[in-house]
Parts: structure tokens; sequence; C-alpha cells
């Protein structure tokens, strides 16, 4: 069921390469295959290319943790927190600052 969710998340990217949802849903279908490098490349474009998808920023950063990267999850929660702040979602400022009170 993955790999079907997955070829139809790439034709959604073929589509329209510059919704970053479809990134992000491809990333989070490749962690549930243990794909961690083709997630990390993902999670790492719609950062870099969409800083405002806030759900972005605690997926990363979890995946971050996992590898062992907790400076660079640390970073991305802090980043998250000021974008969420930014926008006036408190919710999401504060399931992000959840995740990096637990690092500490």
């Amino acid at each position: 069921m993955t790999s079907n969710r997955i070829e139809l998340l790439k034709t959604f990217i073929q589509e329209d390469p510059t919704d970053p949802f479809n990134h992000y849903a491809l990333a989070l279908e490749y962690l549930k295959s243990e794909r961690t490098a083709e997630a990390r490349t993902l999670f790492q474009f719609v950062y870099e290319n969409h800083p405002g998808y806030l759900a972005n920023y605690y997926q990363f950063g979890k995946l971050e943790e996992a590898l062992g990267n907790n400076k660079t999850a640390s970073d991305l929660y802090s980043k998250g927190i000021a974008v969420a702040r930014k926008n006036g979602d408190l919710k999401t400022a504060s399931e992000l600052q959840s995740a990096l009170d637990l690092m500490e």
C-alpha cells in the first residue's frame, strides 16, 4: 500500500511541483518505508523552498533527532517556533516548544 501512495505522490509532484504538501507527504511515506535518506532530502527541500510550511519543522526535527543530529533538530524546532509565532499559530509553536524541551 505504501508503494502505491509513493507512486501517487510522485505523480502529484510532477503535476504540481510547487505544492509543498505533496513533497512533505512523500517524505512521510518514505519514513514509513524506512527510506530515511529520501525522506530527509524532501524535508530539506520543503524547509528551503517553503519555510512557512509549519508541519515540516516538527517532522524534520524528529528525523534529525532520530539520526542523532540534535543541534540540527534543535535549530529546526527553534526556527519553526519563530515562524509559528510570526503567523499567530500558538498551538504549533507550543508543540514545537514541547519537542525542543524534551530534547534538553
